[in-house]
């Protein structure tokens, strides 16, 4: 995703920040236990030995945090419309643009051998608007942090990444001011 530094920067340090901020608030974080790996490297010298997990002692489990997406999604479509008027207008119609299925995201296929492979398809936002801003914050932060997701010779829509970069980094600018103002609150699960 070719993205210029100033914005690649300031939307990664705003999503950061807002990530940061749903954990400490307690309300929008998950834990998560990693599963630990099955096989373990010992080494002795200069001999290196595989153990099964299994052969070894339970380690002590290790808590994870991770933000609670989905409770920051129901959060923001209950907000609805007043959401949707925090985030300026230029990155609500960049980000809701019809046919509602951009940013693309990641997708297994398979060839025609039958292996499977990475490939980006267009997925459908949610209906709800601000769940669709919120969405699709995220969908262009994973795509810029993880890498381009098109050759740029098949690239389909040249030259708009600096956009949604802008528009990604004004959701996320909206959430942190929802939380510094305390007005983001989590909707129970139905």
């Amino acid at each position: 995703m070719p993205v210029s530094p100033d914005n690649a920067y300031r939307l990664l340090k705003a999503f950061g920040m807002l990530e940061f901020q749903l954990k400490q608030t307690g309300e929008f974080f998950q834990t998560k236990t990693p599963k630990p790996p099955i096989w373990k490297s010992f080494k002795i010298g200069s001999l290196e030995i595989d153990v099964r997990r299994s052969a070894l002692p339970p380690p002590a489990p290790v808590h994870m945090v991770d933000v609670d997406w989905n409770k920051v999604d129901r959060a923001v479509a209950r907000m609805g419309q007043a959401f949707v008027a925090l985030v300026p207008v230029p990155a609500q119609r960049m980000l809701l643009a019809p046919p509602r299925n951009r940013p693309k995201r990641e997708r297994i296929e398979f060839d025609l051998t039958g292996r499977p492979r990475a490939a980006y398809q267009p997925v459908n936002l949610p209906h709800n608007d601000a769940e669709a801003l919120v969405v699709a914050m995220r969908r262009v932060r994973n795509n810029l942090f993880h890498g381009g997701k098109e050759d740029p010779l098949e690239e389909t829509y040249f030259g708009e990444d600096n956009d949604w970069a802008v528009a990604a980094a004004d959701v996320a600018d909206a959430l942190l001011d929802l939380l510094d103002r305390q007005l983001l609150r989590p909707v129970q699960a139905p």
